[in-house]
Parts: C-alpha cells; structure tokens; sequence
C-alpha cells in the first residue's frame, strides 16, 4: 500500500524538525553566540514536541544492542543528574529531556542518522564561513558595531555579533573564536568535522573547517587535525601510511619556516610552536590546569572522594582556569569516568569499523584536553558517526 503524500510529508518534516532540534541542542552545549538567549524551558519543549512527531511518524530502530547502549548512556546521565547536575527543577527536568534525546537518536536509522550528519557539517560551515568574512573585515580595519561581556565569570569577550572576540583584539593576528566562547572550541569541533566530512578539500566545507583551524592558533586544535589527518588516511587506505609522508614534510618545512620567520616573532611561533617546547619533563604549552587546581587534585588524590567524584560542590573557583581530563575525573570520580567509556566502547562494539573506531580516538583525546564528552556538540557526533561508518561510509556516505 503506497504512502499518502501527506504521509512522506509528515515523515519529512518530522525528521526535519528533530535534526533542527539536536543541532541547536548542540550549539547551546558550547554556548555558540546566538544560543546564550535560549531559555532550557523553550529547549525542553523543543524536544518533547520533535521527539514526538518523529516518534509518530518514523518507525525507530530498536534492536537489544541499542537497547543496552540507550541504557548505558541514561547511566551516564543519570550520574550527572544526582551528583553533578545543579539541584534545581528546570535543569532536572532538562536532563530527562536530554535523556529523551539523545535515546530517540540511539534508535534512529542510519539512514536518519546520515542526514543528521550533513546538516551538522553544512550548517556549522556556513556559520563559520559567515563569521570569517566579518572578521576579515575587522582585520581590514572596517568599524563594526560591538559591546563586550564577559562570560561563565571567566571569558571576557568582544562580541561583534557574527565573531567573537577573546580580548586579543591589540595583538597582529587575533586568534579566531568564530561564534564560539573561545577558538580552541572551534578549532576542535572544525578538526572533528574535516575528519567525519571524509578530509578531501574538494569540499567547499573541509575547506572552511581547514581554515578556520588554522586561524584558530590552537595547539589543541592543530594537533587534532593532525592526528586526524593521519588516522585518517591510515583508515582508509591498505598503504596509508606511504600517504602521511607528504604530510610529514610539508608540516616539518612549515615548523621550520614559522620558526625562522622575522626572528620568532610571528603569531604561529609564539601561540603554537613556542608552546611544544619540553620544560621540567612536561609541555611548556600545557596549560589545561591552574596551579591551584593541581594543589586541590593532589589532596584528591589521597581521599576517599575518588570513587564518586567531587560532584557539584566542586563547581567553584577551583575549577576555574581548568579543563582536561583531570577536571573530568575530579568531578566524577572513577565511577563517572568508568560509566562513560563502558557506554563508548560498547557502542563501538556493536558499531565496528576501523574509521569509526579512528574518530572514537579523536573524540576521546578532544576531551583529554576539553573534557566535554557528555556536550551534545560531541557526543551526538559519536552516536550519529559510529553507526553510519558501520553501514555506509565506506560507501562514500557523505559524498558530495
């Protein structure tokens, strides 16, 4: 029996509207500019209503694998909702609808998922390419109307309404943040998605991601794309590692040029390679932590506290000036850490492929450094990529 047109129309526009959904869910977890005006009440009825309709209209995909990676990862949230979560009836209520969210996806099909993966990449690079041509033009010198804030009691921004500004505005070459609170989050998710959306500069957005990683000035963020790159190329062809040489050579001719360029005195020499020097055993760039943070996590260390994590009480100045892995587990302690990669590593086994097990690496060392695994700017990335890999990437899933 053929489909009503009114039915292909619902089940359109119902998928439309929970891709919609989950892509503002993942720009509000790393509070990209136009997202600090959302209220959590209008994001909870944004999910209800489109978890809904594409329930009703979309016939999911349940099966018991992704019945045990749904309820693995409500584990996860649940965790954050009684030790970590503020204590507070919005935000509880929020988590639930997070939860509802993120299962819907879980049992999504893969062809669902694909489309969810293209708009995410062709969105984000649009929005990205809109804030590098505003800011080419605050390179130029050109007024643009701006007030600033500060953000989180700790960002300080100069927002110019298409980018934002990190207070460098003084130095030769500012670091670019695009709507982002800070250029690190853009170079990592930019580097995430070159990767997902196949590398080739053939595309105009891989393009737009390349650059907008390198003008980040984010060692972080170059040294995923890197590592993307080559696990990339190592994934995808039975001799790629014969591919990486060129790479290696290119990128150790510019190491050499940005270093000898007017002396040292450039942005990429002193935000980048300045910071790869070995001091006392360690990076002298390895700024992830402050020192009272690493006073605070040496006595963690030595109590009982480790098990369950400091929870939300550790939200607080400690924290401040803080992000790696280290946050993570001070946070949530072993049980917290563990409960997330039995989630990750199970969804990988019932997901294999060897591009999708690459990109599981770039996720987990992207927040090594940032420590926003549960972000949905992240973790949606993984859910949606693990199973497309599985079935249909190899067979140029996002083709243009």
């Amino acid at each position: 029996m053929m489909l009503s047109l009114q039915q292909i129309d619902a089940r359109k526009y119902s998928r439309g509207l929970f891709c919609l959904t989950g892509l503002i869910l993942m720009y509000t977890s790393m509070q990209l500019y136009f997202t600090w005006f959302m209220y959590q009440s209008l994001l909870i009825v944004m999910i209800i209503l489109s978890t809904s309709l594409y329930l009703k209209f979309n016939k999911p995909c349940i099966t018991r694998q992704r019945l045990i990676a749904a309820f693995l990862i409500i584990a996860v949230l649940s965790y954050e909702l009684i030790f970590v979560y503020p204590s507070t009836f919005v935000a509880g209520i929020y988590m639930f609808s997070r939860m509802l969210f993120v299962v819907v996806l879980i049992f999504s099909r893969v062809e669902y998922l694909r489309s969810f993966l293209k708009l995410v990449v062709q969105v984000t690079a649009f929005l990205i390419l809109i804030s590098l041509v505003f800011w080419v033009l605050f390179l130029l010198g050109v007024p643009l109307p701006h007030y600033s804030t500060l953000t989180n009691n700790y960002y300080e921004h100069t927002v110019y309404y298409f980018f934002i500004l990190n207070g460098d505005a003084g130095q030769l070459i500012p670091r670019f943040a695009g709507l982002f609170l800070e250029p690190g989050h853009l170079g990592s998710m930019a580097s995430m998605l070159l990767f997902l959306n196949g590398v080739s500069l053939r595309k105009w957005q891989n393009i737009v991601f390349l650059i907008a990683t390198i003008l980040s000035l984010s060692l972080a963020a170059y040294g995923l794309l890197v590592g993307g790159i080559v696990l990339y190329l190592i994934t995808k062809s039975k001799r790629g590692y014969l591919k990486i040489i060129p790479y290696i050579v290119g990128l150790a001719g510019l190491v050499v040029f940005f270093t000898e360029y007017n002396g040292g005195d450039n942005p990429v020499n002193e935000k980048i390679l300045s910071r790869l020097v070995f001091e006392d055993g360690e990076i002298a760039g390895n700024n992830r932590t402050s020192q009272w943070f690493d006073m605070q996590y040496d006595k963690y260390l030595e109590s009982p506290n480790t098990v369950l994590g400091i929870g939300r009480e550790a939200y607080n100045e400690v924290l401040i000036g803080t992000a790696s892995w280290k946050r993570y587990f001070f946070v949530r302690g072993y049980v917290g850490c563990i409960l997330l990669l039995v989630f990750l590593f199970y969804y990988l086994k019932i997901f294999p492929s060897k591009t999708g097990g690459a990109f599981l690496i770039i996720y987990i060392v992207c927040n090594m450094i940032r420590d926003y695994p549960l972000d949905e700017l992240w973790l949606y990335l993984v859910i949606a990529f693990l199973p497309v890999c599985r079935y249909e990437y190899d067979k140029l899933l996002l083709r243009k």
